[in-house]
């Protein structure tokens, strides 16, 4: 089940990097007016916040925790939240994930690649784990399962972050 949800997971990564591709490069790095974050700013949070949630799920996996309903209420609300184009807001508990470095298209694409090798071999080692592997700020306690859910919902999400920065930049 877990290498499904990998795979249902590159299909929209392909598509947001395709997409931003499509942009002219002054566009993909340029920051709409209201200061928020650029395309490749953006994609480059998704890389992070995998990259990170991945190290923090390796760790917790020797004591795995119990997922209660708070838990599971906090994760079906976020994941409704990300399903909608609302703005959200990062958690300041996890400023780590905030993009920080100037890259481009094809560096934030090797770096996602990579992360996405170490996701696959994380989700071998996560094989028959039911417990909590990764504290979400607001969501609470989540299985891998829910990890790899997490990360779809995310990418939807930023998506819809994409559709606004290019409407304000003319990109599309």
């Amino acid at each position: 089940m877990t290498t499904e949800w990998i795979e249902r997971l590159e299909e929209p990564r392909r598509v947001l990097l395709d997409r931003v591709g499509l942009w002219p490069d002054e566009l993909q790095a340029r920051r709409p007016a209201d200061g928020g974050w650029s395309a490749l700013e953006v994609l480059e949070h998704l890389v992070r916040t995998e990259v990170g949630i991945c190290g923090v799920v390796e760790r917790n996996l020797s004591a795995p925790r119990r997922i209660g309903l708070r838990d599971r209420m906090g994760f079906a609300m976020v994941e409704r939240r990300f399903l909608s184009p609302g703005r959200v807001k990062v958690p300041d508990a996890v400023k780590e994930i905030l993009p920080c470095e100037s890259l481009g298209l094809s560096e934030v694409a090797a770096r996602w690649d990579a992360a996405r090798l170490e996701l696959q071999t994380l989700a071998g080692r996560t094989e028959g784990c039911l417990g909590g592997v990764f504290r979400h700020p607001v969501a609470g306690w989540m299985s891998f399962e829910q990890v790899l859910r997490f990360f779809e919902v995310h990418m939807v999400h930023h998506g819809y972050q994409l559709d606004r920065i290019a409407s304000e930049l003319g990109a599309i």
